[in-house]
Parts: C-alpha cells; sequence; structure tokens
C-alpha cells in the first residue's frame, strides 16, 4: 500500500513518505538504506560508483599514474566508507554488476 502524501499548512510544504522497503540516501551520510535498516542496497550505489570511475579512466588520456590516482579517488573512497558499515564477501567485490 502507498504511502500517503503528508501536507503541513502552515507552509503548504508537502512531503512525501516512503514504505519501509524503499531505498533511500540514509541522513546524507553517504549509504543507502531501508526504513528496516537494510543497508544491503548501499553495495549497488557503491559497485555503480566504481564502475563508473572505472569507466572513467578508461577513455581518458590520463597517464597510468594519474589514471590510478583519479580512480582512487573516485571509486575506492566511497567503497572505503562503505566497508566500514558493510560487511563484503569475497563473492560481492569479484562481482562486476
Amino acid at each position: 500500500m502507498p504511502v500517503p502524501l503528508l501536507t503541513i499548512n502552515e507552509e503548504n510544504l508537502q512531503v512525501h513518505g516512503m514504505n519501509l522497503d524503499d531505498e533511500c540516501r540514509y541522513l546524507g551520510l553517504g549509504y543507502w538504506s531501508t526504513g528496516n535498516g537494510d543497508i544491503r542496497a548501499t553495495k549497488g550505489v557503491v559497485r555503480q560508483k566504481i564502475i563508473a570511475a572505472h569507466d572513467l579512466i578508461k577513455c581518458h588520456p590520463l597517464t597510468p599514474e594519474l589514471a590510478t590516482k583519479l580512480f582512487i579517488s573516485e571509486g575506492m573512497g566511497v567503497f572505503c566508507f562503505s566497508a566500514a558499515l558493510i560487511e563484503w564477501s569475497e563473492n560481492d567485490l569479484n562481482r562486476r554488476t
């Protein structure tokens, strides 16, 4: 059942409610969760950012040293943050998609 739209009358603001199983960014801290506390969605977000960083350096004319630095800053930073919060299995790390 969809969550109803909540309207705050004073300033006519609308707040969209979410179902407990909907994924959303958790307090702007860089990881994703559901209302039930399931943070597995973060793995998908991290994986997408790593793939984007990898694709970025594949078609950019950087030296190998600069490409490595770019990948580490763009792709590995988000992974390191998530690794403190989520358990990653070897299978998770080897998945490309």
